[in-house]
């Protein structure tokens, strides 16, 4: 026995070093950066190329660049080229005088598709803002993938995550508790979640291609298609996940051969990289840390909770209050790793009590925790059970201890829920360090102005100056090399009393200005307003309030 165990830490130390090298750090949820041509623009000719820049790796599939004119038809475009890993860029054809959209879909680095929309002119624009807002929203909105593709690909996360969790239940039950043959139920039991997982790895190989390039299921689950999605990391995942679980169902039914305990734990513990491999954490700081930590909370989270499931079909033996109480031992251990791990997590993608409560990733993590220190509490009542177990093993308190295991995994399929819902969600920290963009009107201009971050500290304001119509406004060289600035801002916090404090406004060529070197000493609302003159005699003035975190 002690020999085993040895082998099996021997191969659980080496795969682990080969998952910690093989996790390749990238950044979670990237972000478009810019464009060109610029969001709005209008050319004096047509554009040779069309780039976008993320904040990061990206992946491109399924044309993730597509071109429209203003009366909503396709234009063909060359085959998306990705450069230095972040730019995207295809070679339209000559474009006519008129208003043009370019509609993306990307894979950031954690597997998640994110796209959007913007539009540009050659010569002068052929529709007003409205019009072209219009225009996005509908191109957009054709392209969305049907709700019901939604759904039905967070029950298959739901499904993936349920059968893992089986699956490392079953095997961590015969390493830590029984260390012998299982009943036939509980054989049957891990042959089924080997089958789910792997047949659900697979199909949503399908439904995120769908996701990925806005195709319907018809055309997503074409050979075509499914052949260009193997080759995106999401896609390599899912094969190799499902070919695990095939290897591992041969080696648990037909259970020959040298080191069969280490062949058994050295693919159980792949079993649970697997969703490290594609999730959040293979994206971000912290790469292989955050992925060992990923593997060893799923590792715990499976042995606990789908040991949990399995555990009254054993408790019905003559030794069931011996096999109570190790799964008892066991199952204190998985929980003080799971706190540990899950509060690194938490600062690694949370961070803050504002990203907790304010964002979708973090209220969900919220209702995770309390859900697990609910379980918690309902175990501390098993724990009390299975001391009576072991010095009984009367029928009562077995009963009474599978009602309790029997609660305590509804509270953990609700868990699960969250986990299929959080793992498709934008971190708290990523999601709170985004850019916010206000749209303020004067009286014969408008202005789009954009923070980052909003948050106190160093920031940096990039403004729009548009005309009504939507246009461009270009500034005459007179205006910008007077004495006044063609545009001066300033920001006032009413509640502290504290300002005008004037900001550093440059101008940067066209309708665009920028302040750099600007810093918010403290959160709260604040009022930004800003000065444009546009000649000597017409200076407008317009107001926004912006809230900083």
């Amino acid at each position: 026995m002690l020999s085993s165990i040895r082998r099996f830490s021997f191969f659980t130390a080496v795969l682990l070093t080969t998952l910690w090298v093989s996790a390749i750090p990238a950044s979670a949820h990237s972000q478009l950066i810019s464009t060109n041509p610029a969001a709005e623009s209008i050319l004096k000719s047509s554009p040779k190329t069309i780039e976008l820049t993320f904040s990061e790796n990206v992946e491109t599939t399924f044309g993730s660049l597509r071109l429209y004119n203003d009366a909503g038809e396709r234009i063909s475009t060359s085959s998306p080229e990705l450069r230095a890993g972040n730019i995207v860029r295809v070679k339209p054809p000559k474009l006519e005088k008129g208003t043009y959209v370019v509609a993306w879909n990307v894979v950031s680095a954690d597997s998640h598709p994110i796209r959007g929309a913007f539009t540009f002119s050659v010569n002068s624009p052929t529709t007003s803002s409205a019009d072209r807002t219009d225009a996005i929203s509908s191109i957009l909105n054709n392209e969305q993938t049907s709700s019901i593709s939604r759904i039905v690909f967070a029950c298959l996360r739901f499904l993936i995550f349920m059968c893992l969790a089986l699956v490392i239940g079953v095997v961590a039950l015969r390493f830590f508790v029984v260390q012998s043959s299982l009943s036939p139920p509980v054989n049957r039991i891990l042959y089924g979640a080997l089958a789910v997982l792997a047949l659900a790895s697979l199909a949503s190989i399908g439904f995120q291609a769908s996701l990925a390039g806005q195709f319907s299921l018809a055309k997503a689950f074409s050979f075509d298609i499914l052949n260009q999605e193997r080759t995106t990391r999401f896609g390599q995942v899912q094969i190799v996940r499902a070919s695990l679980c095939v290897l591992l169902c041969c080696w648990w039914r037909f259970p020959r051969g040298p080191l069969l305990n280490a062949r058994l734990g050295l693919c159980t513990l792949a079993l649970a990289a697997t969703p490290a491999f594609a999730g959040h954490a293979s994206a971000g700081k912290y790469v292989a840390l955050a992925f060992t930590n990923d593997v060893v909370h799923v590792l715990c989270a499976g042995a606990w909770f789908g040991g949990l499931l399995v555990l009254p079909f054993l408790l019905s033996r003559d030794e069931g209050g011996k096999i109570a109480r190790k799964f008892s031992r066991m199952a204190l251990v998985c929980v003080i790793a799971i706190g540990i791990t899950g509060v690194f997590a938490w600062w690694r993608q949370v961070g803050s009590y504002e990203a907790s409560v304010t964002t979708w990733f973090g209220q969900l993590i919220n209702v995770k925790a309390i859900i697990f220190l609910c379980v918690i509490a309902v175990a501390w009542f098993s724990r009390q059970h299975v001391h009576r177990l072991s010095v009984s093993n009367s029928e009562g308190s077995k009963g009474r201890l599978i009602r309790l295991v029997y609660f305590e995994s509804a509270l953990l399929i609700v868990v699960m829920i969250a986990t299929s819902i959080v793992v498709n969600a934008v971190p708290g920290r990523t999601a709170l360090a985004l850019p916010v963009t206000k749209y303020v009107s004067a009286e014969s201009v408008r202005m789009e102005v954009s923070i980052d971050p909003p948050k106190t500290g160093p920031i940096v304001l990039h403004i729009f100056v548009l005309r009504k119509n939507g246009t461009l406004y270009t500034f005459s060289q007179g205006v910008n090399t007077l004495g006044k600035p063609a545009l001066s801002a300033s920001w006032l916090n009413k509640n502290r009393d504290v300002g005008p404090l004037p900001l550093n406004i440059r101008y940067a060529g066209g309708n665009h200005f920028i302040s750099t070197g600007t810093s918010v000493p403290f959160s709260g609302t604040w009022t930004l307003t800003l000065r444009l003159r546009l000649s000597e005699f017409d200076e407008q003035v317009t107001s926004t309030e912006v809230t900083i975190r």
